[in-house]
């Protein structure tokens, strides 16, 4: 037990900081305040795990390992090589011919943010929803309370791993959440730069309790 209180201790500004992304729109600089809020309602956490498809232990398990292993990263740096060996009259075209809407959508994104992304990618959207949905299924009994923070620790070293700061860690997931939710909310980045210039910028930020390097 006093093992888990030193772990929660150390990976707790972790969770704030990660997590502090999930949560968009008027509701958000509520959440970044009170983020144990987030978690308060298990009829909405049972909705936000659902659209993860986690409806039980094993779906959970499932996902987790999806994440761990390959998330959308893996998949939009596929599509990512794919696209940049290609000049860029033929990537307009290849994009323009692609008659499944979500994936041209999927395209359009991947090459309007084509080498200007850091290194980290997009990976930074799996890990916060990763460490968020540990919280969540804890929440409900879906996992352990040691299960829960021998996860986090497992998400947290490999944002550690694949970025320095804060600010790039934030471009990699807003940019991850455009890829991620379709044409539909392609303005996403618009709509929560105010959230994203306090996460920066406020004394109060939770990025600025703890360091990625």
């Amino acid at each position: 037990m006093e093992q888990i209180k030193e772990t929660a201790l150390r990976l707790q500004p972790y969770v704030d900081a990660m997590t502090a992304l999930c949560i968009g729109g008027r509701y958000a600089d509520y959440h970044i305040q009170n983020p144990s809020r987030s978690y308060s309602k298990r009829s909405n956490i049972r909705k936000t795990l659902k659209l993860w498809e986690i409806e039980n232990e094993t779906n959970l398990k499932d996902a987790l390992a999806w994440l761990t292993s390959h998330g959308l990263r893996k998949e939009f740096a596929e599509l990512s090589g794919m696209l940049s060996v290609l000049s860029v009259e033929n990537r307009a075209r290849h994009i323009e011919e692609t008659d499944d809407p979500i994936q041209k959508h999927k395209l359009s994104v991947i090459a309007q943010y084509l080498g200007r992304l850091p290194a980290g990618g997009i990976a930074a959207y799996d890990y916060s929803w990763a460490v968020f949905i540990c919280c969540a299924a804890h929440k409900i009994n879906y996992m352990t309370e040691q299960d829960k923070w021998d996860h986090i620790d497992r998400f947290v070293g490999l944002a550690k791993e694949s970025y320095s700061e804060w600010n790039d860690y934030m471009a990699g997931f807003a940019i991850g959440a455009v890829y991620s939710f379709g044409h539909k909310r392609s303005g996403y980045v618009a709509d929560n730069q105010r959230v994203f210039a306090k996460l920066m910028f406020s004394r109060l930020s939770p990025f600025r309790k703890v360091r990625l390097s």
